[in-house]
C-alpha cells in the first residue's frame, strides 16, 4: 500500500505554529471539550524536542514510542523509508513531543476531518499493549491554533484521545 500525503495549508502550518509554541514554552494547560478542569502538560526544555509526522511502529523487534528513530537529518522517517526497512507503521501522529527519547505526547491537528475511529482504536491498542509510555493524545483544531495571535497559555483540545 503506498502512502500518500495530502494535506491543506491550515493543516501544514498549524502544525508548524504548534512546534514552535512547543519550543518557546514547556508548559502548557489543556482545556476543551469534555474536560472539566484543567490538566497540566510539561517536559523540560533541554532534554525535549519535536518531531513532525512521526510513524509509530510496535513489535516484539523495535517500539518506536520507546526508542526514537530519526533520519540522519534529524527528522522522522516518512512512510517509504519505514515500509522498505520492512517497519509498517501502525499509523503516523501529526506531532510528538519526545522527553529522554521517548515519546511523550501525540498530537493529532484537524482541519477538516477528525481522526476516524480505527486510528483512534490503534492508538489506544498500541498504547496499552507498549508499556503505556505516551502521557497523553491530543486532536486540536488547527483552525484554533491558527487564529491565536501569540503562545497561549493553554491548548484547547478537541478530543483527548487519552
Amino acid at each position: 500500500m503506498e502512502f500518500q500525503k495530502v494535506e491543506s495549508y491550515m493543516h501544514k502550518y498549524a502544525k508548524k505554529v504548534l512546534l514552535d509554541w512547543f519550543k518557546n514554552s514547556n508548559t502548557f494547560l489543556i482545556r476543551g471539550k469534555g474536560i472539566c478542569t484543567d490538566i497540566t502538560i510539561g517536559w523540560k526544555l533541554e532534554d525535549s524536542y519535536c518531531l513532525e509526522e512521526y510513524p509509530v511502529h510496535v513489535s516484539e523487534m523495535y517500539n518506536s514510542l520507546d526508542k526514537i528513530w530519526k533520519t540522519k537529518n534529524g527528522t522522522a522517517p516518512d512512510w517509504k523509508l519505514c515500509v522498505d526497512a520492512h517497519y509498517n507503521p501502525a499509523f503516523i501522529f501529526d506531532l510528538v513531543l519526545i522527553e529522554n527519547e521517548k515519546v511523550k505526547y501525540g498530537f493529532e491537528i484537524f482541519h477538516k476531518h477528525k481522526c476516524d475511529e480505527t486510528k483512534i482504536e490503534k492508538i489506544k491498542y498500541i498504547h496499552s499493549n507498549s508499556g503505556n509510555i505516551l502521557r497523553g493524545v491530543f486532536e486540536i483544531s488547527a483552525e484554533w491554533i491558527m487564529n491565536q495571535i501569540t503562545i497561549p497559555s493553554y491548548l484547547y483540545i478537541d478530543t483527548v484521545i487519552l
